[in-house]
């Protein structure tokens, strides 16, 4: 299906599907001083066209009931203004004013989405926002069913569009039949679509969302683009088994890595984030990096070992200081780690004194 040319001029739609415009002169409609918006009944689709008119029709308009003939005229209008930056910055402010529910108007606005979302538009987003509240919830079902399968052609999703994104995954959270057009998008062939999937797990923590990064785990855990994406399911994941497995997979399968980047920030964001036992497992393998000489530590060997240490309890961390005063001398020129033991002897002097 080919959709018209979008990038036109801001202040002139073409004509198009416009009967009878023979007898009207553009440069006296572009003049004309419109003093009430029942002047152009009748008329709406040929004053829409300039940019001068669909100022003054602004002004005029008040989104009453009243003035929902002219709504009704509008929409006969859409095929002509649509497709057009201009038009779409119209019909935005237009919907801003409405103060009252019009079926119609969001029939219209749905049935004319591809068109409306296809434009790359600021406004495409922001129009269905503006009239979001007054959507059936049959409507926002529809509106989903046009968004999800095209929402990777949205060329860098903006704000509005994000927003709109996030509102329909959440109403179809008990419906996950319509969720399916996300869950077959390769977020890992393009990196700026992960949001979508991170949305996906925010929103509604989607357990076929999780799986998709599951099914690439061993990408994302050694990719800098994508390990955040782990991080991310593991401090959003609202079951234990999904923590649990992710803890399980990297420990098992990239212990050897722990001084590997990026694979140590997803050991970090554990050690930070999961529970006790995972806590003590994750120092128990920074114990073991210990025995190396200084020059063999990695540059963000400090961000690591404070992390780990500050995640376990005080007595915990005692132990481990006590444990291994030999092997942590290697390490005191770090900045990050001297402060550490600084804090530490501060806060057991006054645990003590407590």
């Amino acid at each position: 299906m080919s959709f018209p040319n979008t990038r036109l001029s801001r202040e002139y739609i073409p004509q198009s599907r416009i009967a009878d415009l023979s007898s009207f002169d553009p440069q006296n409609i572009k003049s004309i001083r419109i003093s009430n918006l029942s002047e152009i009944r009748n008329q709406v689709s040929i004053f829409v066209r300039y940019s001068e008119p669909r100022k003054q029709i602004l002004e005029l308009f008040q989104g009453t009931t009243d003035q929902s003939w002219f709504v009704f005229e509008l929409i006969q209008s859409f095929q002509l203004i649509l497709p057009h930056v201009a038009g779409l910055n119209f019909i935005h402010e237009i919907c801003k004013k409405i103060s009252f529910v019009m079926p119609e108007l969001n029939n219209a606005l749905i049935n004319n989405a591809l068109i409306i979302f296809l434009s790359n538009s600021l406004q495409a987003s922001q129009i269905f926002l503006s009239l979001y509240n007054n959507l059936t919830y049959q409507d926002q079902f529809n509106l989903a069913q046009i968004v999800f399968p095209i929402c990777t052609k949205i060329n860098s999703p903006n704000k509005p569009f994000k927003k709109l994104l996030r509102k329909l995954i959440l109403i179809c959270r008990d419906y996950k039949f319509l969720l399916e057009p996300l869950y077959s998008i390769n977020y890992f062939k393009d990196l700026n679509t992960i949001y979508i999937l991170k949305m996906q797990i925010e929103e509604i923590f989607d357990d076929s969302a999780a799986r998709i990064i599951f099914d690439n785990f061993e990408f994302c855990i050694s990719s800098f683009d994508y390990f955040d994406v782990v991080n991310f399911l593991f401090m959003k994941a609202n079951q234990i088994e999904i923590r649990n497995e992710i803890f399980d997979r990297l420990t098992k399968n990239h212990k050897n890595d722990f001084l590997k980047d990026p694979q140590w920030r997803v050991f970090r964001t554990i050690a930070l984030d999961g529970d006790l036992r995972q806590r003590e497992i994750i120092a128990s393998i920074l114990e073991e990096t210990l025995d190396r000489s200084a020059r063999q530590f990695p540059p963000f060997y400090d961000q690591i070992l404070v992390s780990v240490l500050f995640s376990l309890p005080l007595s915990a961390r005692v132990e481990f200081l006590k444990r291994n005063e030999k092997k942590l001398i290697g390490v005191t020129y770090m900045a990050p780690f001297s402060m550490l033991l600084q804090y530490q002897e501060e806060h057991l002097a006054a645990h003590i004194k407590s």
